[in-house]
């Protein structure tokens, strides 16, 4: 049998699995559940600990009311409260404990009812969530601890980070990291799989795990990356050069290496807009989305357009020569994005059964090794991981 649709095969065997359980189940959020209640005047049982936001309000999330709102909700957490009665415009839902310092890791659990009423001696209503806190066993001395270990590992991948302030090189740089780092949790039920901890210190984690690591790590340098979650998916959004932007790191992961152990990793959801995430599986329910600066312009912030591997044609010399500039530079996979899609179907040939023209082109740039092949019909991309193991 050909190597080549060997390794063709296997691959494809192997992430048609992990699509169905990333789609179906991996990411979904197990932190809240939720159920309602109403009455004219609220009374707060004495087991829960009032956290009331002040008035007026500011829709400014940087403002005094909101950092004592949340400094208040990260003390309560820190010290392991059960049971907590917020006072809020919004539920605590778990965007907004991954909003808090480190994550609220040592969370397990939140489940709440809300009523819609006043507290007597109050002029107006507002809503609030008796919310019921479960925790992972870690102790408050456990807790301390942990957060020095993630600390460690985010001054270890900081310390990668070219020096640049141009921020696509910081977060790509960050990404890419991750990649190398974390290994996707398929059983779905490791310890701290939802959350940083998981994906920065155990290095294993589901989508959720892959976003809070990548949102915590750039907020070390003050570049704002959001999490933006769907009903079964969680990534992060990024306004890059005041563009609206969205990076994917657990879908750009694909947990193999070659045959010198150095990871494969794809690039199809670093910088992508929102209206090409949002046409995804996976990525059609928003929350979490601040939807910033967004310019509907063309520019080179994609991966592949802002290196130069996007085409509008299936033009083989210009194929030829992006692959060879990529393999001069001892990168391990090649890359070609067809903003066309007919272009696209033209390279399927490729994948099929008669793989002349991509061995043709192999042999032109003086490649004859085993490879993986990745193609993403959403995207219209193609990554050819080169050395790849027996």
């Amino acid at each position: 049998m050909n190597p080549h649709a060997t390794h063709r095969n296997r691959l494809l065997f192997c992430l048609l699995p992990i699509l169905f359980i990333l789609l179906t189940c991996g990411c979904q959020n197990s932190k809240s559940t939720v159920a309602d209640a109403s009455s004219e005047y609220i009374e707060i049982p004495s087991e829960y600990t009032l956290i009331k936001r002040a008035e007026p309000a500011s829709d400014d999330e940087s403002s005094d009311t909101y950092r004592e709102f949340d400094s208040r909700m990260t003390e309560a957490l820190g010290s392991r409260t059960e049971k907590i009665c917020v006072s809020n415009h919004m539920p605590p839902t778990w965007e907004y404990l991954e909003s808090l310092e480190y994550g609220t890791f040592w969370v397990k659990n939140i489940s709440y009812t809300q009523q819609y009423g006043m507290l007597k001696g109050d002029t107006e209503k507002d809503f609030y969530y008796f919310c019921e806190f479960s925790y992972y066993d870690d102790s408050i001395s456990d807790i301390a601890r942990m957060k020095a270990e993630i600390d460690a590992e985010t001054d270890r991948i900081l310390s990668e980070v070219p020096d640049s302030e141009d921020k696509w090189v910081i977060i790509k740089s960050v990404h890419d990291s991750l990649c190398r780092l974390v290994q996707y949790d398929h059983s779905l039920e490791l310890p701290h799989t939802h959350d940083l901890y998981g994906a920065l210190v155990n290095h294993q984690a589901v989508c959720s795990g892959y976003a809070s690591a990548l949102r915590h790590v750039l907020t070390r340098l003050g570049i704002y990356t959001p999490i933006s979650v769907s009903e079964t998916h969680a990534w992060n959004h990024c306004g890059v050069m005041s563009y609206d932007t969205y990076v994917d790191v657990t879908w750009d992961d694909t947990d193999l290496n070659d045959a010198n152990g150095n990871p494969y990793i794809l690039y199809d959801y670093l910088f992508i807009k929102r209206e090409e995430i949002t046409e995804i599986e996976g990525h059609d329910i928003f929350s979490g989305d601040p939807y910033i600066n967004y310019v509907d312009e063309e520019i080179p912030y994609n991966y592949y357009a802002h290196e130069g591997y996007l085409l509008d044609t299936y033009d083989r010399d210009r194929i030829i020569q992006i692959f060879m500039n990529q393999l001069e530079s001892g990168s391990n996979c090649l890359r070609v994005r067809f903003s066309d899609k007919d272009a696209y179907e033209q390279a399927k040939c490729w994948t099929g059964d008669d793989r002349s023209e991509l061995y043709d082109i192999f042999s032109a740039i003086g490649y004859q090794d085993r490879y993986y092949l990745w193609n993403n019909d959403d995207l219209n991309t193609y990554t050819i991981g080169m050395y790849a193991p027996e």
